[in-house]
């Protein structure tokens, strides 16, 4: 579910949805050319070359690599953009799904369970609940994936608990009565 939401801004306070990368895809070469070709400068970080910090290592060892498994920059640039595109309709998807689910709920002040579906409580319903809370906290209180796995597990592992409560964090807490 998060790679979905990893283009999103994670700042509740935010009206920005997505963040937008324009020179994302353009190469540093490619820029660097035009620059030269320009009779602009191109100014360089001397800590780029350095393997000393986690995306420089990336940069310089991983990507390399993975490029020349795919079978250069291109075919990696296109596994990426597949990838991408993948990960965008499994979130159209579930988000479709999920909105589904919700309209099917009695009441829009309580997120409720079947039995059938505590048995399988899987990504729609923890994605509509995701949403539900989103909703009910006028998108104050954002839980990472962590906490969505822990209030799955405690659904699907203790069905038969019919009260409980999760302490989710920004001092709210999620209950299951009955």
């Amino acid at each position: 579910r998060n790679v979905h939401r990893a283009n999103r801004l994670s700042n509740p306070r935010s009206s920005v949805g997505y963040l937008a990368k324009p020179m994302l895809k353009i190469r540093k070469k490619h820029i660097a050319d035009h620059l030269t070709s320009n009779s602009l400068e191109w100014r360089e970080d001397e800590s780029n070359s350095s393997s000393k910090y986690k995306r420089n290592k990336i940069r310089n060892e991983l990507m390399p690599l993975l490029s020349e498994i795919a079978g250069g920059d291109h075919a990696l640039q296109k596994r990426f953009s597949n990838l991408e595109q993948q990960s965008r309709d499994i979130a159209t998807d579930i988000s479709a799904r999920s909105a589904k689910y919700l309209r099917t709920l009695p009441s829009s002040s309580e997120f409720l369970l079947s039995e059938n579906t505590e048995s399988k409580f899987g990504i729609v319903q923890e994605e509509a609940l995701h949403q539900w809370i989103m909703q009910k906290t006028n998108k104050e209180l954002q839980l990472p994936y962590d906490q969505m796995i822990r209030i799955r597990n405690q659904i699907l592992n203790h069905p038969d608990r019919l009260q409980w409560t999760l302490d989710v964090g920004n001092l709210w807490k999620l209950q299951r009565n009955g």
